[in-house]
């Protein structure tokens, strides 16, 4: 259960059975769950999220370290968080350090901000304040570098001129102005290559010529777990070029409503207890969970991008695996790296 799992963490700190219990429920109570004896197995992954979180502060750390504390929180999850963190509480850390996405909560909680990057001639970038002053003396730092890669390329310009008219390098103002010139050229491709960096991922999501104004239309769906009713007599219809966006408390139903969409269609999945949900004719979907369950832990990059040779197929054109990697901002020797090696936040793009 819930409580159960804050309960082992405090085992091991050898405090008395009142102060784990006000520990314990103290928290489960701020972090508002509704049954502390509720499986973390019938939880959706904000709650269990809500709960990890939970587990590492009833011990009380004088530093937590968090790994994208907000992925699969809801808003109401974040701003409690974003509370708790701001606040002097028992729980509360002395310092805490995080790795983050997620910009308006690092504008929100954070009083300092390192950015690691291979951009930055020192590899990071390291600025006092909040997101926004982040944004702005990054911006700052990158016209500047951007103004002395024009600066060493009109330099340059100007020794590869003299260098092609053959001096000769007996003297040695010649010799040292030739060597000069190298560490010119030296410098101008490091340059080059830091304000290369900052490279986008590069991927269209154009629709298709279907020509179908329908292409996936639930009736009076409807849907409930354990004797509660998730949502009931929802009406949605996805025509293409729809942008739709899902909100609502973890544990709503969001997720569920989400397979039962893309399970439109084929044998397999989760139905609605009433209503229907029909798709277009040979309409593909491709679901995308946020728990990356359909990836295969034990394949490498290059065969989950390529199954069967080394191209893909994309719009009907042929790209090298490499290529199509790199789209997706994957280098070239990550091709043979299997998921659970790969840093966590490539696992999206895989």
């Amino acid at each position: 259960s819930c409580a159960d799992n804050l309960y082992a963490a405090v085992a091991a700190l050898h405090i008395e059975e009142v102060e784990q219990y006000n520990r314990v429920h103290s928290l489960l109570s701020r972090a508002e769950f509704p049954d502390p004896d509720s499986l973390v197995g019938l939880l959706s992954g904000g709650w269990r999220k809500r709960l990890a979180i939970c587990r590492a502060l009833v011990t009380h750390p004088d530093v937590l370290v968090m790994d994208e504390p907000t992925n699969h929180l809801d808003i109401e999850g974040i701003l409690w968080l974003e509370k708790l963190l701001k606040a002097s509480l028992p729980e509360s850390p002395d310092a805490y350090l995080m790795v983050s996405h997620d910009r308006r909560f690092l504008e929100n909680t954070v009083s300092r901000i390192v950015e690691l990057s291979a951009a930055y001639p020192e590899g990071t970038l390291q600025v006092n304040g909040n997101y926004s002053a982040f944004l702005e003396k990054r911006e700052i730092f990158l016209e500047q570098q951007q103004e002395q890669e024009e600066r060493l390329a009109n330099k340059v310009r100007r020794e590869n001129e003299w260098l092609s008219r053959g001096p000769k390098a007996r003297a040695t103002k010649a010799k040292s102005r030739k060597d000069a010139a190298y560490r010119l050229q030296d410098e101008l491709s490091v340059v080059k290559q830091r304000n290369r960096v900052g490279t986008a991922v590069d991927i269209s999501f154009d629709g298709t010529d279907r020509k179908t104004k329908k292409l996936l239309v639930a009736t009076k769906i409807s849907k409930g777990f354990e004797g509660r009713s998730l949502f009931s007599d929802l009406d949605l219809t996805l025509s293409p070029g729809t942008r739709l966006g899902l909100l609502g408390r973890n544990g709503c139903g969001k997720s569920t409503l989400m397979q039962i969409l893309a399970a439109a269609g084929s044998d397999g999945g989760p139905q609605p207890d009433t209503g229907t949900v029909v798709a277009a004719d040979n309409l593909r979907i491709i679901s995308f969970d946020q728990r990356r369950e359909q990836l295969d832990q034990e394949q490498t990059l290059r065969r989950a991008l390529a199954p069967d040779g080394d191209s893909v197929v994309y719009q009907d054109r042929s790209i090298h695996v490499a290529s199509w990697a790199q789209r997706f901002l994957f280098r070239t020797d990550q091709l043979e790296t299997r998921c659970p090696g790969s840093p966590a936040g490539s696992r999206p793009e895989y």
